[in-house]
Protein backbone atom coordinates (compact mmCIF):
# COMPACT_ATOMS: atom_id res chain seq x y z
CA UNK A 1 0.00 0.00 0.00
CA UNK A 2 1.70 2.94 -0.96
CA UNK A 3 0.52 6.64 -0.20
CA UNK A 4 1.48 9.52 -1.25
CA UNK A 5 1.98 12.25 1.65
CA UNK A 6 2.72 15.01 -0.55
CA UNK A 7 -0.60 14.78 -2.12
CA UNK A 8 -2.85 13.94 1.32
CA UNK A 9 -0.48 17.06 3.31
CA UNK A 10 -1.66 19.36 0.18
CA UNK A 11 -4.85 18.34 0.77
CA UNK A 12 -4.77 18.94 4.51
CA UNK A 13 -3.34 22.27 3.89
CA UNK A 14 -5.82 23.29 1.06
CA UNK A 15 -8.80 22.98 2.82
CA UNK A 16 -10.96 25.52 3.34
CA UNK A 17 -11.31 24.79 7.22
CA UNK A 18 -7.74 24.13 7.46
CA UNK A 19 -6.91 28.08 8.04
CA UNK A 20 -9.66 28.18 10.09
CA UNK A 21 -8.59 25.38 12.38
CA UNK A 22 -5.07 27.12 12.36
CA UNK A 23 -6.32 30.18 13.69
CA UNK A 24 -8.00 28.96 16.40
CA UNK A 25 -5.01 26.62 17.50
CA UNK A 26 -2.36 29.32 17.43
CA UNK A 27 -4.58 31.44 19.37
CA UNK A 28 -5.04 28.62 21.90
CA UNK A 29 -1.58 28.08 22.07
CA UNK A 30 -0.39 31.65 22.33
CA UNK A 31 -3.10 32.26 25.15
CA UNK A 32 -1.87 29.18 27.52
CA UNK A 33 1.67 30.29 27.16
CA UNK A 34 0.63 33.47 28.28
CA UNK A 35 -1.67 32.18 30.90
CA UNK A 36 1.75 29.93 32.12
CA UNK A 37 4.28 32.70 31.72
CA UNK A 38 2.13 35.97 32.62
CA UNK A 39 4.96 38.00 30.74
CA UNK A 40 3.50 41.35 29.18
CA UNK A 41 4.96 40.89 25.97
CA UNK A 42 3.65 37.45 25.54
CA UNK A 43 0.00 38.64 24.89
CA UNK A 44 -2.03 35.94 22.82
CA UNK A 45 -2.96 38.01 20.03
CA UNK A 46 0.61 39.15 18.91
CA UNK A 47 1.98 35.48 19.70
CA UNK A 48 -1.13 33.74 17.79
CA UNK A 49 -0.10 36.36 14.69
CA UNK A 50 3.41 35.01 15.42
CA UNK A 51 2.47 31.46 15.06
CA UNK A 52 0.15 31.90 11.76
CA UNK A 53 2.64 34.17 9.95
CA UNK A 54 5.68 31.51 10.54
CA UNK A 55 2.92 28.93 9.75
CA UNK A 56 2.31 30.21 6.42
CA UNK A 57 5.76 31.05 5.62
CA UNK A 58 6.74 27.41 6.19
CA UNK A 59 3.94 25.53 4.31
CA UNK A 60 4.10 28.13 1.88
CA UNK A 61 0.28 29.33 1.79
CA UNK A 62 -0.98 32.29 0.33
CA UNK A 63 -2.32 35.43 2.46
CA UNK A 64 -5.51 35.34 0.06
CA UNK A 65 -5.78 31.69 0.25
CA UNK A 66 -5.37 32.10 4.08
CA UNK A 67 -8.09 34.75 4.15
CA UNK A 68 -10.48 33.13 2.45
CA UNK A 69 -10.84 29.87 4.95
CA UNK A 70 -10.53 32.19 7.62
CA UNK A 71 -13.64 34.22 6.34
CA UNK A 72 -15.88 31.75 8.47
CA UNK A 73 -14.24 33.52 11.66
CA UNK A 74 -14.72 37.69 10.21
CA UNK A 75 -18.06 36.38 9.90
CA UNK A 76 -18.85 35.05 12.96
CA UNK A 77 -16.42 37.88 15.01
CA UNK A 78 -17.86 41.38 13.07
CA UNK A 79 -21.17 40.97 14.80
CA UNK A 80 -19.47 39.67 18.15
CA UNK A 81 -17.36 42.92 17.83
CA UNK A 82 -20.62 45.06 17.35
CA UNK A 83 -22.56 43.20 20.16
CA UNK A 84 -20.05 44.01 22.68
CA UNK A 85 -19.82 47.08 21.71
CA UNK A 86 -23.08 48.74 22.12
CA UNK A 87 -23.68 47.52 25.53
CA UNK A 88 -20.07 48.98 26.63
CA UNK A 89 -21.01 52.33 25.07
CA UNK A 90 -24.67 52.26 26.93
CA UNK A 91 -23.07 51.47 30.07
CA UNK A 92 -19.78 54.37 29.45
CA UNK A 93 -20.58 55.91 32.37
CA UNK A 94 -20.04 52.79 34.94
CA UNK A 95 -17.05 51.55 32.97
CA UNK A 96 -15.50 54.88 33.63
CA UNK A 97 -16.30 55.03 37.01
CA UNK A 98 -14.26 51.45 37.32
Amino acid sequence: MNLDWQAALDAVIHHPLFAFGLTLGAYQVALAVYEKTRLMFLQPVLVAMIILIATLLVLDIDYAEYKQGAQLLTLILGPATVALAVPLYLNMRRVRQV
